[in-house]
């Protein structure tokens, strides 16, 4: 969570982890040690854990962890910053595309210079599906 959103590793944060009653157990045993990796102030365990508004969500085997955000992101900051970053990796994007549109390209290249471009478009592709659904999310807590 705090990677892809680009939170300082020095700040602590609160986190909320939904789980079965098995994990619940090994966490609390572990919790000195999850609370100094994850470098956070509060963590609140349990099977019956809502998440609450304006949060990261991270969907893990078998648990959900809530990192509440409210008063820690400028979402229109964020939202500006995923915006450059889709207008960037979509020129990237649309260039590819152009490429493996045109039928010269495809039949004179050599294979693999045809296939390290689909697999580029394909990854391009889902970085921007991701982007958007950042945006998305973000314009969703700004309301």
């Amino acid at each position: 969570i705090r990677g892809e959103l680009n939170i300082s590793p020095s700040l602590e944060l609160n986190a909320l982890i939904k789980t079965e009653e098995s994990v619940e157990v090994v966490l609390r045993e572990n919790l000195l040690y999850v609370t100094k990796l994850a470098k956070v102030a509060e963590i609140e365990i349990g099977r019956d854990i809502k998440a609450p508004k304006n949060s990261a969500v991270s969907v893990q085997s078998a648990m959900e962890i809530f990192v509440p955000l409210e008063g820690i992101i400028d979402v229109d900051a964020e939202i500006a910053r995923l915006n450059k970053e889709y207008k960037k990796i979509e020129k990237e994007f649309l260039f590819i595309k152009k490429k493996l549109a045109n039928e010269d390209f495809i039949t004179k290249a050599p294979k693999a210079v045809v296939e390290e471009n689909r697999a580029k478009h394909d990854e391009y592709k889902d970085k921007l599906d991701g982007i958007q659904s950042g945006i998305d999310k973000f314009k969703e807590w700004g309301t």
